[in-house]
């Protein structure tokens, strides 16, 4: 594989694919597992309107825990996201 940021190749040891796979694992197959069981308890429309606080959960995780700058266009995406929740809940009290 190819790093872009030193322009360098990366190893494809066992050690990396294992931990590749972890991700895939963790952060696809059980997150969509746990998605599809929370329709048993909350509507579809509600589990939508979480799933949008996903990158807004992810973003002030890496800022916080990570240490990563928060950029404009990262603020912007957030309010952007709480915006259209919002929005959303809105169109659901009928």
């Amino acid at each position: 594989m190819f790093n872009t940021f030193t322009n360098s190749g990366v190893a494809l040891t066992v050690d990396f694919l294992f931990w590749i796979a972890i991700i895939v694992v963790v952060g696809t197959v059980f997150t969509y597992f746990f998605y599809l069981s929370s329709l048993k308890y909350i509507s579809a429309t509600t589990t939508g309107m979480l799933g949008a606080f996903e990158p807004l959960t992810a973003t002030i995780l890496a800022v916080t825990v990570l240490g990563t700058p928060l950029t404009p266009a990262e603020l912007t995406g957030g309010i952007l996201i709480l915006l259209t929740t919002f929005i959303q809940a809105l169109g659901t009290k009928h």
